[in-house]
């Protein structure tokens, strides 16, 4: 009995011990599992990995919500911040370089927070959004910049004014000179400062491109070539971001599973991400990977089906193992 209540009292100790790790900030001795992010699953609307790793949950998802399940409910603010919140020792920042579902994510997460995102660089074109927010209380700033993908012109329809030939005039208008050029304007607010983290990928632009540039056809698939070229682009993609940005930590993350339209599907994306993460494997760059085409079809996942946009459990689900990675930096 006595070596019971001794066990008990250690458990708790244990617990309320991690509980101020996590509230400072830091959980050090978990930071490899939050880099690695081995195998796990999904636990009420929540993606953890497989014991022993944890990771921090930022976001509180009430899967009991009489709301659909790709809905989430937010907590009191009072009771979110003193569960989920912590404030990052040093200023985090980190910058989404993709497409409509980075942007998604980054507007979730900015809601979610209690911040409206707000454009840092005005763009014509209804879809091209480039927002941030920045949540103070937390040490912590997000954003999301456009890409048009990894091959050169003609890009993807909605990279012009009128889904054909006209160009918007206020920003670069070539992908690598894009990234260059116009991710500066980030800096502006982000305190003059280049992000801490930068997450990459480059995936529905770059096959929607190379259907509608062969006449789109409803069952049209790229020849092996186009994989080829694909992954050539890919990896002068990644010598831009890390040239661009030479402090910040890089991260891939993988595509999940699209609509099968505009010259993409499923089997597609994931022959994509096998030749992406077999690269990183094999090469020395120093890439991290958030592997969220995995993560949406593990055990009990809520959007295994797929869809052209993951919805809100999906992504923020998605934001909070890059907010990990920015844990496990902040804990070194």
């Amino acid at each position: 009995m006595l070596l019971c209540l001794v066990l008990l009292l250690f458990c708790i100790f244990c617990k309320n011990s991690a509980a101020r790790e996590i509230r400072d900030g830091c959980i050090s001795k978990h930071s490899e599992c939050q880099t690695n992010f081995p195998t796990g699953s999904w636990r009420e609307n929540l993606w953890q990995v497989d014991a022993p790793c944890l990771l921090q949950q930022f976001f509180n998802l009430n899967s009991k919500s009489k709301k659909s399940k790709s809905k989430l409910r937010r907590k009191s603010t009072r009771t979110n911040r003193s569960t989920n919140e912590l404030k990052f020792t040093e200023p985090v920042s980190i910058l989404f370089i993709g497409d409509s579902l980075d942007r998604n994510a980054v507007s979730y997460a900015c809601k979610y927070f209690g911040a409206q995102p707000r454009e840092y660089l005005e763009s014509n074109m209804k879809s091209m959004k480039y927002q941030y927010c920045t949540i103070s209380r937390m040490n912590f700033t997000v954003a999301n910049f456009m890409s048009y993908g990894v091959f050169p012109p003609p890009y993807w329809k909605y990279a012009y004014l009128d889904k054909r030939s006209i160009l918007p005039e206020n920003v670069a208008n070539e992908t690598f000179s894009h990234i260059n050029i116009d991710t500066k304007r980030f800096n502006m607010v982000n305190f003059g400062q280049d992000p801490t983290i930068v997450v990459v990928q480059s995936y529905l632009w770059d096959l929607a491109r190379e259907w509608l540039v062969n006449g789109s056809q409803p069952n049209f698939i790229p020849q092996e070539e186009f994989f080829t070229q694909w992954l050539d682009g890919v990896k002068i993609l990644l010598g831009v971001v890390k040239k661009r940005f030479q402090n910040a930590q890089i991260v891939w993350r993988t595509a999940p599973d699209p609509k099968p339209t505009m010259g993409r599907n499923r089997e597609l994306t994931r022959k994509m991400n096998r030749l992406v993460l077999e690269y990183l494997k094999s090469s020395n760059e120093g890439v991290r990977v958030v592997d969220w085409s995995k993560i949406l079809l593990d055990r009990n996942s809520p959007e295994k089906r797929p869809r052209t946009h993951p919805g809100q459990i999906a992504s923020l689900a998605y934001v909070n193992l890059v907010l990990n990675i920015a844990l496990s930096i902040s804990c070194k």
